[in-house]
């Protein structure tokens, strides 16, 4: 005999919220962030409307990270796409970050032999402000590998590792992730985001240099 379902919505509070990554992590809103680089993929992109210029804002005692809009002259700004010279479509930068990732490798107490990708979720508060929020304690660590093809090459690629509670979980407590959505992160703001392809290749990322960033 089938169960009467809910007696009332707030029981919906005693559920876990199915995270993304339990269906593909192709499809994640996230930052990758890699020894001294860092890129945010092209849907974290798209959820602040292609805007050109960010503020990058970290809290280390909560460890979470803000991706906020901003003007072009705003002395923080930072430009975190590019335009593709063929199509002129919005796409992902890869960022030289000589302190900024060492740090939160150091924050996070991560290995630096590895790649960190965490996923974010998006923000809007009054008067038209908004933001990416990365909370960096929930994070899937890249891990490079070697395959050989079935030709005999052998081919060096990367493979995901999930946190150990996301084993037995299919997300975040419903009610533990509405209070972070709703936390008031007004003291940060700046400027309204309306001023004016798919993620780059792993293996870009992974051999990104100093020579080919700014293209």
């Amino acid at each position: 005999m089938a169960r009467e379902g809910l007696q009332h919505y707030g029981e919906i509070y005693k559920c876990q919220i199915v995270d993304k990554y339990n269906l593909t992590d192709r499809k994640v809103p996230s930052i990758m962030i890699k020894g001294g680089f860092i890129r945010f993929n092209t849907l974290a992109l798209h959820m602040l409307d292609d805007t050109p210029y960010i503020k990058i804002l970290v809290n280390p005692d909560e460890q979470y990270l803000l991706a906020v809009p901003c003007g072009k002259y705003d002395v923080h700004a930072i430009d975190w796409c590019k335009r593709a010279k063929k199509t002129g479509k919005t796409e992902p930068k890869v960022m030289r970050s000589k302190f900024l990732s060492p740090k939160l490798y150091r924050l996070m107490k991560w290995d630096e032999s590895y790649s960190y990708r965490v996923q974010c979720f998006y923000q809007t508060f009054e008067k038209g402000k908004c933001l990416l929020y990365f909370d960096l304690t929930q994070y899937v660590t890249i891990v490079p590998v070697t395959i050989e093809t079935a030709d005999g090459k052998v081919r060096k690629t990367s493979k995901p590792y999930y946190q150990a509670d996301w084993q037995e979980s299919f997300g975040p407590p419903l009610k533990e992730l509405e209070d972070k959505v709703h936390q008031d992160f007004m003291a940060y703001y700046i400027a309204n985001p309306n001023e004016e392809s798919d993620d780059i290749d792993m293996e870009v990322f992974e051999h990104a240099s100093p020579q080919n960033q700014d293209e």
